[in-house]
């Protein structure tokens, strides 16, 4: 069963990462109104890329984009927010999950951009959401993060992470880093899947370790119990042969007594004929004749 399932998310991995990849390709390599970087963006990018080439953790692949973000736009703030067990809801990573702004599941604005996965300019944003509770969901969004642009990293419809570069009082952003960003969101949204897949991975092979785990303690338990039932099975035998031994020349000598008991009470009732003999007038006789003692004291009832 569990082999079955790695199988499988290995399988379903190497094809999202496939299409991924196809998606990205066709999506900005083919794009003839592409603004071209700047050498230092191309560099940051470059850098980007070869970093994501190995296997990483969601919060590794953060770290990582957090650092890139940083070298492009030293002048910016940024956040991303993750999903957190504790908090129930998406929250600014790094931040405690008490004190930072949550995005519930079921939000509008969070549903929507599962539906729509493109990178947004804020102020153009509330153009393009038509439900009013997704609108104004947006709205507060914009405000509790000051976001100028927002760049959401899904799968299948559904959100991974969401990227918010803050507004600048002095300017805005250039087309190229707008570009810039729009690069990021493809090498970013395939290394966000392939991290989800890669710890769903690990989760079923610690699944499957434990399960070995526990069926191996099943069966020392197992093995346990049939050992002391087998020492138990063993010392019954013995108790029986034992008590079998024992009571076998026992019984031969209650055998043998009772049948001399039989015999003396006939010879001696032939003997003394018309004259029944009581166990206890027996016993007398018997301890005289034993003690050598006289017949003449025996009792005059006999």
């Amino acid at each position: 069963m569990h082999a079955n399932e790695i199988s499988y998310f290995l399988a379903f991995f190497s094809t999202v990462t496939l299409l991924f990849a196809i998606y990205y390709f066709f999506q900005y390599r083919s794009l003839k109104n592409r603004v071209k970087l700047q050498p230092r963006l191309q560099r940051i990018l470059h850098d980007f890329r070869n970093k994501l080439l190995l296997l990483v953790e969601s919060k590794e692949l953060i770290t990582i984009l957090q650092n890139i973000l940083k070298e492009a736009f030293p002048y910016r703030n940024h956040k991303i927010f993750i999903w957190d067990d504790d908090a129930g809801a998406y929250i600014i990573f790094g931040r405690e999950a008490k004190d930072a702004f949550k995005i519930r599941v079921f939000d509008p604005f969070l549903l929507w951009l599962g539906e729509h996965e493109n990178l947004y300019i804020a102020d153009s944003l509330l153009n393009s959401v038509k439900e009013d509770a997704a609108k104004q969901a947006a709205k507060n969004f914009i405000q509790q993060t000051n976001a100028e642009v927002i760049i959401p990293f899904a799968l299948n419809k559904s959100i991974l992470a969401i990227l918010t570069i803050d507004k600048a009082k002095s300017s805005k952003l250039k087309k190229e880093e707008i570009q810039f960003l729009y690069e990021i969101q493809g090498i970013a949204s395939i290394a966000f899947s392939n991290a989800v897949l890669y710890e769903r991975l690990q989760a079923l092979n610690e699944s499957l370790e434990e399960k070995v785990q526990e069926r191996t303690r099943e069966l020392q338990e197992a093995q346990a119990q049939l050992v002391q039932s087998e020492k138990f099975a063993s010392l019954g035998v013995m108790v029986a042969g034992i008590a079998h031994e024992v009571n076998t020349p026992a019984g031969v000598i209650r055998a043998a007594v009772e049948n001399i008991w039989k015999n003396i009470k006939e010879f001696l009732s032939s003997v003394l004929e018309n004259h029944p003999i009581s166990d206890a007038n027996f016993m007398q006789i018997a301890n005289i004749i034993l003690n050598k003692k006289s017949v003449g004291h025996l009792d005059s009832t006999t």
